[in-house]
């Protein structure tokens, strides 16, 4: 990537920070993953926790943080029971960091994101000491109309396949504004800014990723 294709986002970076944001451009996965990684190391949180986000899987983040023995509460590292998913999920609120991705980003800045159990919109406005956000280029939308759109017609019908949760979107039916109880859209978040100037940190990978 070109410098000239970098200054593309310096706009929406701008528009971040002034929503107190944090926010840094970062060319791909690899530069993410060490920069990421060196903030973590600062931080030296006592316990991380880990939302359902395939962005932050497709980095070499956790495999780094569990080497050096962090403490990560990651209710997907493996296949637990129900009464345990929700405890570890619950713990993840309370860790003194969280990593987690978004589902669209605005180009002035706004953050839109769709929780079918809220735990993530939770702890992101309140809670964890810390928040660190990871983020492909193809998150980025015009407004926050066509960010709630991207929601319904591309990460939902896509993360009901990876959760195999058959609602509606599941089997390829366009969004009816679904009643069902495998519903995945139930609390939706528009984040126009956050109170405290060095609570979240949010770097826009220049790489499609996640969904």
């Amino acid at each position: 990537m070109t410098k000239n294709q970098d200054s593309k986002y310096d706009e929406i970076i701008r528009s971040l920070n002034k929503r107190n944001l944090n926010a840094i451009y970062v060319r791909n996965k690899e530069e993410a993953t060490e920069k990421i990684y060196n903030l973590i190391k600062k931080k030296n949180p006592s316990t991380i926790g880990v939302f359902g986000s395939v962005t932050i899987r497709s980095l070499n983040l956790l495999n780094k943080l569990r080497q050096d023995n962090f403490k990560i509460n990651d209710p997907y590292d493996q296949d637990y029971d129900t009464k345990t998913l929700m405890k570890i999920k619950t713990q993840c609120f309370y860790s003194d960091l969280v990593l987690m991705s978004v589902n669209a980003l605005t180009k002035k800045g706004v953050l839109i994101n769709t929780d079918g159990l809220g735990n993530r919109v939770a702890a992101m406005l309140f809670g964890p000491g810390a928040v660190i956000i990871a983020t492909g280029i193809n998150k980025i939308v015009k407004d926050i109309e066509e960010g709630k759109k991207r929601i319904k017609e591309i990460a939902a019908p896509l993360n009901t396949k990876r959760l195999n949760i058959p609602a509606p979107c599941f089997y390829g039916h366009p969004c009816v504004n679904c009643a069902s109880n495998n519903c995945i859209c139930r609390y939706t978040l528009i984040h126009e800014k956050h109170k405290s100037k060095d609570r979240m940190y949010l770097f826009l990978i220049g790489e499609e990723l996640g969904y």
